[in-house]
């Protein structure tokens, strides 16, 4: 995991069959229209599904140079398509559905990264600040990688406590699953 630069959003997220729209502007008309929604979370994964993928993908493989946010793996434009993950779940977050600090590309499997996350926030319980964003963040100078290529928190990371923990969750470094800085 390391810090990510998005430097700008998509000018163009719609269907080709549909007028450009930037992802600026549909974030802009969604967040007007979220609190008319009678369930927000189904309002967000509606116009979250609808914008084109392919072309918020592109912009993501710029930023994240083809890598994982999470694992830092390879990824390609091939089938299975690499999930568009929400650092901040829409489940938990419908708010930020669009939101473009909030969007990043990660593995496209079941068993890892994206898939392993799911839903779960980037953080150890609820009362905990949530993972900062990959933009602010330069988690490479957080974690360390062994020999064997096991990560870990590093102990010299200048962290709060909430977000070393969060971070040792995130990578299972947790010993005997104890909580503490």
């Amino acid at each position: 995991m390391r810090g990510i630069s998005k430097p700008w959003p998509p000018a163009d997220i719609s269907p080709d069959s549909q007028p450009p729209r930037s992802l600026a502007d549909a974030e802009h008309a969604f967040v007007a229209d979220l609190p008319k929604a009678t369930n927000r979370t189904a309002f967000a994964r509606r116009t979250f599904d609808g914008l084109e993928k392919g072309k918020l993908r592109v912009a993501m493989y710029r930023e994240q140079r083809s890598l994982c946010v999470y694992c830092e793996r390879r990824v390609e434009e091939c089938y299975p398509f690499p999930p568009i993950d929400h650092w901040r779940p829409l489940s938990r977050n419908p708010e930020l559905a669009l939101h473009w600090k909030n969007l990043h590309l990660s593995c496209p499997s079941g068993e890892t990264c994206d898939g392993a996350k799911g839903q779960r926030p980037l953080k150890w319980d609820d009362a905990d600040p949530d993972l900062p964003w990959p933009t602010d963040c330069a988690y490479e100078r957080a974690l360390g990688y062994t020999s064997g290529g096991e990560i870990y928190v590093r102990t010299d990371a200048v962290l709060d406590a909430a977000t070393r923990s969060a971070l040792e969750l995130a990578i299972d470094d947790r010993v005997d699953g104890a909580r503490g800085p």
